[in-house]
């Protein structure tokens, strides 16, 4: 039977991988789908200037994502899988932190401008987030920082 250390860490995993997946749709050049629907046009419709400081933009932004899931995926790997007390605090606060970051950057977008940017994979990520810090926080988990 798989332990709930185990389960945990294999949510987080899964978590990772969204988030990674994520960034790395974020570096391609073109428009996302709410990004299209708020500026009412396509990718070759959009200025020279306007598709370079978006390509940009989204590149910045997917590239510290991908940052983002390197440094949590050695996070998990190292000091979370030895079962280091800190690290099981540490890992879903990093993901919760990164969920409040994005929600807020995202309902101005919602509210005002009438696109729908991808809130339900941010609050797929909180939820399962929460679930697995739940089951991380069990009598089998000992520190073994001491």
């Amino acid at each position: 039977m798989i332990s709930r250390r185990k389960a945990a860490l294999l949510i987080y995993i899964f978590i990772l991988v969204l988030l990674a997946g994520r960034g790395l749709q974020l570096i391609v050049p073109d428009l996302l789908p709410y990004q299209a629907a708020l500026v009412g046009m396509s990718w070759s419709e959009v200025p020279a200037d306007i598709q370079t400081l978006i390509t940009f933009l989204n590149a910045y932004s997917g590239g510290v994502l991908i940052v983002f899931c390197v440094v949590m995926a050695v996070l998990l790997l190292v000091p979370y899988r030895q079962g280091a007390g800190w690290a099981i605090y540490a890992v879903p606060s990093l993901l919760l932190v990164y969920c409040a970051a994005s929600a807020s950057s995202m309902w101005p977008l919602m509210a005002h401008a009438h696109s729908q940017p991808p809130m339900d994979s941010v609050a797929v990520i909180a939820v399962t987030t929460i679930l697995a810090f739940l089951l991380s926080r069990n009598k089998d988990v000992q520190d073994k920082s001491q």
